[in-house]
């Protein structure tokens, strides 16, 4: 079965969920990169495009109002 053409980036601090996320989204897509540091994001942007972006909404422990989620997606929003 082919894999579809799409460029993935996941981002989460948990590294199993992005281990788990790699090794079933490579099974389908061409490109899937993890990045468990949010910070990192930009620079993931310099090197590659991606047609998706699967991103933590907490990265702080103890926070689970989803306001880390919204900035990091503030920010990949104004990379493109």
């Amino acid at each position: 079965m082919a894999k579809t053409e799409a460029k993935i980036l996941v981002v989460d601090d948990d590294v199993d969920i992005l281990n788990t996320a790699r090794m079933y989204l490579k099974q389908q897509f061409t490109l899937v990169q993890i990045e468990n540091n949010p910070e990192h994001i930009p620079l993931h942007f310099e090197r590659e495009s991606f047609d998706l972006v699967l991103l933590d909404m907490n990265f702080r422990k103890g926070e689970n109002d989803g306001s880390d989620g919204l900035k990091w997606l503030n920010v990949i929003l104004n990379l493109e």
